[in-house]
């Protein structure tokens, strides 16, 4: 059962919404590490949840809440957080914790690139995409999804984190394998709580219409500096350009030079977090040539200015 927001309450919490910018939380900065390997999944239990300030994730996290409670801070307003609550948050949605009395919670981070590996079981399952793959169109304004599972339906959910939480900590021969399932069986369980309730429809695809989406999803992640247009992206994947426009559109949510420009911001992002790189120099190395253009999508994509978004965010 999809959980409702409830209005603002007139608070200092509303200073929250208006002064204060999310901090950008990475893997690398997560209080348990990697694998060696640096697999992109990861799972912990937080006992307890402390208060935190906004912040987002360059990677999307899932939180099931064990016990306690919390006021949940987020775009779209503020929720009491209780037990079987599962909150989906997307890469670069803010939220934040306060007012937390004994919270309890299991955090399951994945990188929506290893979905991508697994995007044909995703597609058989209604909503997954939309819900866990999908980015969304506008980070800074959206909200998280949030549901409420049983208790029953919760008991199956921690016994499939847990069981990754052993397969990461133990790594036996096939562990990445078995993670790999639980995290699905993990997902399937959430989107049968948000099946018929979600704001986001399931997008049914033909398997021919699904694979060329997936493939020039799979080209832009790898040339999005490139000079890239619809109709030599559609000539490579021999497919008609304007089916492949509309494919892509009902698939992911935006169309091919959005999705670029998302692409390009991403990374953009993380080199102004992560190095001295004069702005300007940043701008070309993601695809602009022009600045004036790249300062415009940026501030249109996180609502800081490049120089802002730096010196907030240097280090995180």
């Amino acid at each position: 059962m999809k959980r409702k927001i409830s209005p603002n309450r007139k608070t200092d919490l509303l200073d929250f919404f208006k002064d204060k910018s999310p901090r950008v939380f990475r893997f690398e900065t997560s209080r348990t590490p990697l694998p060696d390997d640096n697999y992109p999944v990861l799972v912990r239990r937080e006992t307890y949840q402390p208060d935190t300030w906004k912040h987002e994730h360059v990677y999307h996290e899932i939180v099931l809440v064990e016990s306690g409670t919390a006021d949940h801070l987020t775009a779209a307003g503020i929720q009491k957080l209780h037990p079987g609550d599962i909150v989906v948050i997307k890469q670069r949605v803010w939220h934040a914790y306060q007012n937390t009395q004994n919270l309890q919670i299991i955090n399951c981070l994945y990188d929506r690139k290893i979905l991508q590996d697994h995007s044909k079981f995703i597609s058989m399952v209604d909503g997954a995409f939309e819900l866990f793959v999908r980015p969304p169109e506008k980070s800074i304004a959206t909200p998280p999804a949030i549901f409420h599972a049983q208790p029953s339906q919760r008991t199956q959910m921690i016994e499939n984190l847990e069981a990754i939480m052993a397969e990461m900590d133990q790594k036996k021969k096939d562990w990445k394998a078995m993670v790999a399932v639980r995290l699905l069986d993990f997902l399937v369980a959430i989107s049968r709580l948000s099946r018929g309730e979600s704001q986001e429809g399931s997008v049914r695809l033909s398997n021919h219409a699904l694979e060329a989406v997936d493939q020039a999803v799979e080209f832009l992640e790898s040339h999005y500096t490139e000079d890239v247009s619809l109709a030599p992206l559609a000539a490579r994947l021999h497919i008609c350009p304007s089916y492949l426009s509309r494919m892509f559109s009902r698939r992911m949510g935006m169309g091919i030079v959005q999705y670029l420009h998302h692409l390009r911001i991403d990374e953009a992002c993380r080199q102004l977090r992560n190095a001295e790189t004069a702005i300007g120099q940043i701008a070309g190395n993601v695809g602009y040539n022009e600045i004036a253009y790249f300062s415009r999508r940026f501030r249109r994509e996180t609502g800081l200015s490049a120089l802002e978004y730096r010196k907030k965010y240097r280090g995180q």
